[in-house]
């Protein structure tokens, strides 16, 4: 073995356990060493695939394209890139030209399975006349598990497929089947939370993407959907507090009684007994979450000066809330307008710190 060829190895190893930074470094001074070694392109190309780094893993895979233009790698790469950064027609051509050269490549026919999925989502009457991109999407799903039956790649194809083809039963065994053959894999445990969290089962979403965030801590997409999860959950919970209180419209201000007293009634009592199912829901919905992911949503708040500020938001629209319904007087009806404010003090900073992140 040369002193390039193992610098390679080495670096291959790397991305193998996940540190693809240290790897890049490795594959860089290959690549130096040896400029027209296409493979240290290639691993070069992967690495800053898996740092996120689209434009330079273009670059890295268009090298070694220039270098063995025959070589199905550096499209499969390419074509994975480009369907990452949007450009979704070239990375299909991509991953038809690396099907080509290795025709009998799992690999290739589950990446352009995914590439041609990946240009819309078909819906149509019980499932039937699909588009014709995903039926050849469906058609290399089920080449790619002919050709290695114990393979995630082929399985991981066609769970993709069908999720776009509106079939989530099929997508959803597709993706265990991934995971009887990978317990750890990332994306099958990403997109299994995806698949819950649409028939809004968050706290299962959330774990589901808590073991994928785990399982893969590269894997930026996982922290999204955790993010988007907590974000969605927060909302839910919000508009129903919003709802709670602009229910009570109607105050209790009497001039007459003065500017302010407390005197329970049937109102308050009601209140209270809204405010009381209110808590207990919230309080299920976030112990409903395991402990990594409320840990993720607290973090989430003390790192986001956003959030701390809804936070109070919130508690200030408590205070009106109270205040508007024990109390009697002419400054009660003042309050509850103060606490409308802070609905749309709430709203803002959600929607604002959705998308920041």
């Amino acid at each position: 073995m040369t002193v390039d060829s193992a610098a390679l190895h080495r670096a291959e190893l790397l991305l193998d356990l996940k540190r693809p930074r240290e790897a890049g470094e490795v594959a860089s001074r290959a690549a130096a060493a040896n400029p027209s070694d296409p493979q240290a392109w290639i691993v070069l190309a992967r690495c800053y695939e898996l740092t996120n780094e689209p434009t330079l893993a273009l670059e890295m895979a268009n090298r070694a394209i220039g270098l063995d233009p025959n070589n199905p790698d550096p499209h499969l790469i390419a074509s994975r890139v480009l369907a990452g950064m949007g450009n979704r027609t070239v990375a299909v051509r991509a991953a038809q030209e690396a099907v080509r050269l290795a025709t009998t490549s799992a690999h290739a026919q589950a990446n352009l399975a995914v590439a041609l999925s990946r240009l819309g989502t078909g819906s149509s009457a019980f499932g039937h006349f699909l588009p014709r991109h995903l039926k050849l999407a469906a058609h290399h799903a089920q080449e790619a598990i002919r050709l290695a039956p114990n393979s995630t790649a082929g399985h991981f194809a066609a769970g993709y497929v069908a999720d776009k083809s509106n079939h989530r039963r099929a997508a959803r065994r597709h993706y265990h089947r991934v995971l009887s053959i990978d317990p750890q894999n990332a994306a099958a445990l990403n997109n299994i939370a995806k698949l819950e969290l649409g028939l809004g089962r968050f706290s299962r979403g959330g774990a589901g993407f808590a073991r994928a965030l785990a399982a893969d801590p590269s894997l930026k997409i996982a922290r999204r959907n955790v993010q988007a999860t907590l974000h969605t959950m927060a909302f839910g919970l919000h508009a129903l507090g919003w709802l709670i209180y602009v229910s009570f419209s109607g105050d209790a201000s009497n001039p007459e009684t003065g500017p302010f007293r407390f005197a329970w009634s049937t109102r308050g009592e009601v209140a209270l007994g809204l405010a009381i199912a209110y808590g207990a829901v919230a309080a299920t919905a976030y112990l409903r979450l395991t402990p990594e992911v409320r840990a993720f949503a607290r973090r989430m708040v003390s790192q986001s000066w956003i959030m701390k500020t809804v936070l109070v938001s919130d508690a200030f629209m408590l205070v009106c809330f109270v205040l508007s319904n024990v109390g009697h007087g002419k400054v009660t009806g003042t309050w509850f307008l103060y606490g409308l404010l802070g609905i749309g003090a709430g709203y803002a900073g959600i929607v604002l710190n959705r998308t920041r992140v």
